[in-house]
Formats: C-alpha cells, structure tokens, sequence
C-alpha cells in the first residue's frame, strides 16, 4: 500500500487477511468525467463483466462514448504489456444521468477565491477557476479501469480549463505508473488539458517507515502532492506586488479533491464538489467536505474511525471501547443529530472526518494562514493523531472549521467492498425516494453551520516512535480542539 493512507502499512495486509481484530488501528486515507448526456439513444455501453450496473437513465453522447472505448482499449494494452489479464471496471455505466447533468451544472463556473480576485486586481488579468484533483497512491490496479472514466467524464463535462491535476505515484510493483504515464497524460492532453495543469509524477522512491515517524512522513508526502497549490513562479507578480498583498499562489484553485485508492465515478466527486460549494449558512463556505468510506461492507467495517469526530460530543464515529477494532454495527451510537442525518442520506456536520475523499478550501493553506499537514505536538497538550484529524484542527484554528460529511456518496477500497457498497447504496437510495441519481426535493437537504468546535476532542494518540504497527485504541485521552 502506499505510504500515502492514514493506515498504516501493515493494515493492508491484514485487510487483506480479513481483518485481525487485533488490528493496530482502521484509520485514515489516502489516497479520481462528463460530457452531459444528451437525450439521443446512444447508450453507454456497458462492460460485460462489472459488477454494479450503469443507471437506466445514463447516456454517453458518441463523442465520449468513443472516448471511453478507446481508453478502455488503452489501458488494456499497455496493462497487459507489463502483467496478466486487465482488471476490469466495477461500474458498467460512467457516464451521468440528465438529472445528474442538471444539478452538478452549476460546477461548470467554479466559485472564485479571494485569491483569484485579488490576483486580478494585481495584474489585470483574469483566472479561471480549477477544481484541483490530487492523490498520493501506489499499486492501484484495480481501481484505475473506473477511475480513467471518472476523469474522462470529470474533463469532458466540467471542461478542461476547470481542472488541474497533481498525482504523485510509488513504488508500485504492479503496472500503475506505466498506465498513468502512458494511458491518463495522453488522455488528458486528448480532452485538451493544458500540460502546465498536469503534473503526474511516478515511480515515487521507497521510503522505511521504520526508520521515520509515520505521522511526519504522512504528513510530508500529503504537502509533497499539494505543492502546486502553493508554489508559486510568478516573479513579476513577486516583483510588483507588497508582500502583504500577496495571494496569487493557488489563487486559480477553486478547491482540492483529494482521494484514496478508492473506486470511483465521476458522480461521487461531483456530489461531494456540489455540497461542497453549495453549502450555505456561512458567507465563506465549508473548509472541507468529504465522502463516506468502508473497508469492509458484509460484516461492516467504517475506514477512517480514527480520523472522524462527531460535531455535537468530538466522539468517534463508532466508538470503540475495546484495544481491537470491530465490525461498525452501530454508526454515531452518541449522535443523534448525525445518525439520524446519515440514515437518511443527508450530509452533517463534523468535527473531522477524511473518508477517502476530500474536498478542501484552497484558502487556510495560503497566506496569512499557510497551513500544512503536520504531526501532532503532545507536549502543547495536542493529541498524537492522524495528519487529517490535525489538518481539520487547523482549519478551525482559522477560522475554517466548517466540516461536512456526505453519507450519499460512499466508497470503498477492494474490489468485493466497492460493488456491496454500490449495491447496498442504490437499496437506501431506492427506499428514500431517489430517481436517477438524485434526491427528490423534500429530501435534498444541505448542512446550515449551527455547531462551534465540541469542547473536548476523543484522542487515540499514536506513540511517539518510529515504524507503522501501533495499537491505538489501548489508550484514551479527550484533548480540546485545537490549540491557538
């Protein structure tokens, strides 16, 4: 597994395996497009063997059905180049309903930042907005074949002066940098992504954990995949403009999507981007906006219980009162606001939360702010925890502490989780009413911002050592939130 994940490196493994109850901690991340359909009958075309059918009223119009047969045909090749039989897709149909073409409309003209426009005063000329999509990620074979058609179909709808890229890769020792080098770069520059918006670096070098704190390196190589957002070039602008004044780096960044090895279609980054700029109850919006991720589904098993914490009491979202991890049979146990939110498909508000796929304001990681994942400092009375629970903390130090979980849009990380989540998910979806992707108006419900920070925070500290394998849950502390 990637460096990269919450997790640590041995959890793979035993995920792997099936769980070891006594498992050193189920945690964090880390770790993927559309021309709208039209009404003509060209139907996407399903692949034969996935798993999770397309939805009836999806329909790939032939530019982008074309598209997406000739990346299929790509990719095959240059996997089977390098290993055996291509991995097929989960999803038989990435393309998005009308309805879906409907609501997400409104991200074709991304929100600009203060930067942007403070940018524009400075030099006189405009930017166009981005959404920012970024992971850190390794060995991810089986979920490339659904995650080049989330991008294709991302790229053709949003259009590609609305997007950026900044993936970092490796070591992987299965074909993954060969096909981001030779099937995602040519298939960007195809749908007319400038190459200064794509930075794809690969064959990333081992790293020993046993040698370096996990957190810091964790935390190391999540600033390493956001560099773009902050490097700044642009010595004329350096020249003529006061250092108080400066705000061009990331400025054309409306938000970073920032993903796990998690399989995807283009729905669930638009749904999460929708809420994300959508939300309303605060004149600056939410500071971050993430998904819903498992590890397990048949028994089920919540993924980033060591990141997220519920708004209203700082808990876990499955607390875990044992020094194991269990299946998540009751989900926000302490929160009634959330639990009743989650059930019914409605995102609410959190503490923190990751879950395999992150929406983020660009602004808290510019100036004045200039935040960064970072390890924890006990010794200031901060809890040891993962870098995106710290990240959260930080962003509500500024102000930013505007967190939402979006329970409609779930994912998982192995193959046999991400077709029952799919599965189980259109069930909920069915029984509340949804039609075509979409929730009918009375249940369509965003998050109004009515919590500050809990006054304490549930704390599993990760020991202050080297390597990857530590027992989390053998400990319990409640820190405050944030430490100013």
């Amino acid at each position: 597994m990637h460096p990269s994940r919450g997790r640590p490196m041995g959890m793979l493994a035993r995920r792997r395996a099936l769980l070891a109850l006594g498992l050193a901690f189920g945690v964090l991340l880390v770790v993927f497009v559309f021309l709208p359909a039209s009404s003509a009958p060209s139907a996407t075309a399903p692949t034969s063997d996935a798993a999770v059918p397309g939805l009836e009223a999806a329909r790939a119009p032939p530019a982008l059905q074309a598209t997406l047969d000739d990346l299929r045909a790509n990719f095959t090749r240059v996997w089977s180049a390098h290993s055996a039989e291509a991995p097929a897709p989960i999803y038989g149909g990435p393309a998005l309903t009308l309805a879906q073409v409907d609501r997400y409309n409104h991200l074709k003209r991304p929100p600009p930042t203060r930067a942007m426009k403070i940018k524009a005063g400075a030099d006189g000329h405009a930017l166009k907005p981005k959404f920012m999509l970024t992971t850190l990620t390794r060995n991810i074979g089986d979920q490339l074949p659904d995650l080049l058609n989330a991008i294709a179909v991302l790229v053709a709808f949003l259009g590609p002066e609305h997007v950026s890229f900044s993936f970092v890769e490796g070591p992987s020792g299965d074909p993954t940098p060969y096909v981001l080098d030779e099937v995602l770069v040519p298939l960007l520059h195809h749908l007319g992504v400038p190459p200064s918006q794509i930075r794809v670096e690969t064959n990333a070098p081992h790293i020993d954990f046993n040698n370096v704190n996990r957190i810091e390196k964790l935390a190391e190589l999540r600033n390493k995949a956001l560099e773009p957002l902050w490097a700044d070039n642009d010595l004329g602008y350096l020249a003529r403009t006061p250092e108080r004044r400066r705000r061009m780096v990331g400025a054309d960044v409306a938000a970073v999507v920032f993903f796990n090895d998690v399989f995807l279609h283009a729905a669930d980054i638009l749904e999460v981007l929708h809420q994300h700029v959508s939300a309303k109850g605060s004149t600056i919006g939410a500071g971050i906006t993430t998904a819903w991720d498992w590890m397990e589904r048949n028994p089920a098993y919540f993924y980033d219980v060591w990141v997220a914490r519920a708004i209203d009491t700082g808990d876990l979202f499955y607390p875990i009162d044992q020094p194991s991890w269990s299946p998540s049979t009751d989900i926000l146990p302490t929160s009634e606001y959330s639990r009743a939110r989650y059930e019914a498909l409605q995102p609410f508000q959190v503490y923190s939360a990751w879950n395999g796929l992150a929406v983020l304001s660009p602004t808290p990681f510019l100036p004045p702010f200039n935040v960064r994942f970072r390890r924890g400092n006990p010794a200031k009375g901060e809890c040891a925890a993962s870098e995106c629970t710290l990240i959260a903390a930080d962003f509500w130090k500024y102000n930013w502490g505007r967190v939402q979980v979006v329970p409609s849009v779930q994912v998982a990380y192995g193959r046999k989780a991400a077709v029952e989540t799919a599965l189980e998910l259109r069930k909920s979806e069915e029984r509340l009413g949804w039609r075509d992707g979409v929730p009918p108006r009375n249940r369509d419900a965003m998050v109004a911002w009515e919590f500050g920070a809990p006054p304490e925070v549930r704390c599993h500290p990760w020991p202050e050592k080297n390597g990857l394998d530590a027992n989390v849950w053998e400990k319990t502390e409640w820190v405050k939130p944030y430490i100013l």
